[in-house]
């Protein structure tokens, strides 16, 4: 696969994920929506500052340690008909990777590249 198309490829995900705040004590749980070379999308019950610097741990299935990052929130909107929790909707959050140790990183693209799909194949 060329570095270009690499870069291109995201998967669909439904992983738990925990979000850190750096600018307050609070931590959220959160459902990755999709995930790429260059970072994630999150579902939250509320949107995330556009800008802040969270800490995410991200659970793979058949790995004993989450992965754990630092991201930065770039966009986040509202996703009509999507639930995070119990009677809420969700707010779909785009955040870009700023912080990743290599090996966090590797066992992520190699998850990312045994689950990917023909783009079709997701929607069946």
């Amino acid at each position: 696969m060329t570095t270009e198309r690499w870069q291109l490829v995201r998967i669909r995900s439904r992983l738990n994920a925990i979000v850190r705040f750096s600018s307050r004590e609070e931590i959220i749980r959160a459902l990755t929506r999709d995930i790429g070379v260059s970072g994630i999308r999150l579902l939250t019950e509320g949107p995330l500052a556009s800008g802040e610097l969270i800490g995410v741990e991200l659970a793979l299935p058949d790995r004993a340690q989450p992965i754990v990052f630092t991201g930065e929130v770039v966009w986040s909107k509202s996703i009509d008909g999507a639930v995070v929790g119990e009677d809420e909707s969700a707010i779909e959050n785009g955040i870009k990777f700023v912080t990743i140790d290599p090996k966090d990183r590797e066992a992520l693209m190699q998850w990312v590249a045994l689950n990917a799909l023909h783009p079709n194949l997701g929607d069946r």
